[in-house]
């Protein structure tokens, strides 16, 4: 996410992410907060996943880049051993794909891979269907 209105942080930022998740059906707890930004778990398709949003910020002249990732959620040993980054439920992506797309709040909404990302690849894709 190129750009994000500063209403999508904290209170109204939990808001929006629990009531879109709870109108797609889908269980979730209580987002959390870390000093990166925040995180969600939720689940689809019988699977846990978080979807962690932290700031990146630019010059001061800019308004930084808003990235997000979802990881699968895991246990102590599972997370270690790389658990966080396997199984991720296509649905999920397309879950928080709908919530980020239907906001005012938010614009330029991009899809990677993780190693094309960490490439410098930030181009990505407009959803998680379209190829990259």
């Amino acid at each position: 996410m190129r750009e994000c209105s500063p209403e999508l942080l904290g209170f109204s930022w939990n808001l929006l992410w629990q009531r879109k998740l709870q109108q797609a059906e889908r269980n979730i707890e209580q987002p959390g907060q870390e000093d990166f930004g925040w995180y969600l778990n939720f689940e689809v398709a019988g699977s846990g996943h978080y979807f962690v949003i932290g700031h990146r910020p630019t010059d001061e002249s800019e308004a930084g880049t808003w990235i997000g990732w979802l990881e699968r959620s895991r246990g102590l040993i599972g997370s270690v051993l790389g658990g966080r980054k396997r199984g991720i439920q296509p649905l999920a992506a397309e879950a928080i794909h709908k919530i980020l797309s239907s906001s005012p709040l938010v614009r330029d909404v991009r899809w990677h891979f993780e190693r094309d990302f960490d490439n410098g690849n930030e181009r990505g894709a407009a959803s998680p269907q379209t190829p990259l």
